[in-house]
């Protein structure tokens, strides 16, 4: 399945979208055919010179996570709510997106994409 990316927002240093995981107040589309599912808040924050911290809200859904970094997975599956991001570039944008999985790998949520100027 190609998912196609819902919002895309440029920042400086921090950002932060709004909602809700598991009972969210906001969904994001990742079909051509209109399709959704509930969204989850992603914060993508500078965290020193050479690191990048992804936090998300955690998904009672979801029993796991993917992180992809402008389209391609930065991580392929993580338990986990957060991640550091240590492989950039100086002067770049760079945009990052959460999606969430059930037991069967079902998609069950996802971030809005949420960018970054590092």
């Amino acid at each position: 399945m190609k998912l196609r990316r819902a919002v895309r927002t440029a920042v400086a240093a921090t950002s932060l979208v709004a909602g809700c995981g598991g009972g969210a107040s906001f969904y994001v589309f990742i079909g051509s055919d209109g399709t959704s599912v509930p969204g989850i808040d992603l914060a993508v924050t500078r965290a020193g010179a050479r690191s990048i911290q992804l936090q998300w809200t955690d998904d009672s859904y979801a029993d796991t996570f993917r992180v992809e970094r402008d389209g391609a997975p930065l991580v392929g599956s993580t338990k986990a709510t957060s991640v550091v991001d240590s492989s950039f570039l100086t002067n770049t944008q760079y945009c990052y997106q959460v999606f969430g999985f059930d037991f069967a790998g079902r998609l069950v949520s996802a971030s809005e994409e949420v960018c970054i100027v590092v």
